[in-house]
């Protein structure tokens, strides 16, 4: 094989991918486990709160893991792929600039407790970040 590092390394992005989207239904289904949560409340019962609020901390718990199993193997593949094809180094900054951004916008929000158009603006840079890495 001509490029193994690159071979093993973009196997790794494409199994992070798949669980970046595993994640990512996930907490599609926390917003619905909290919706039944809220509803429940209206209706002022106990069952639906509970087994609302419990599906959603174990969904939410299982989308934080694969979403972070996930950044890991990007940044391990992005990282391997490297050693054979020079265009991974840079997508590997673009992806550490796009995890540096999106950790100070949420510093920042969560300090300031509302958001506000910078906050919108770094997000929207990370996002753009993140888009470059992958093309």
């Amino acid at each position: 094989m001509k490029y193994p590092n690159a071979y093993q390394g973009v196997k790794k992005i494409f199994t992070a991918e798949i669980l970046s989207l595993i994640g990512s239904v996930c907490m599609i289904v926390v917003a619905i486990f909290a919706i039944v949560s809220l509803a429940s409340i209206a209706a002022s019962s106990g069952d639906g709160l509970l087994v609302g609020g419990a599906g959603a901390l174990v969904f939410g718990i299982a989308g934080f893991v694969l979403m972070l199993i996930s950044l890991i193997l990007l940044m391990v593949g992005t990282k391997r792929a490297s050693k054979d094809e020079g265009l991974f180094n840079k997508a590997f900054l673009f992806i550490l600039f796009s995890l540096i951004l999106t950790f100070v916008a949420s510093i920042v929000s969560s300090t300031t407790g509302a958001t506000s158009i910078w906050d919108n603006l770094v997000l929207t840079i990370s996002n753009i970040f993140s888009m470059i890495a992958t093309v």
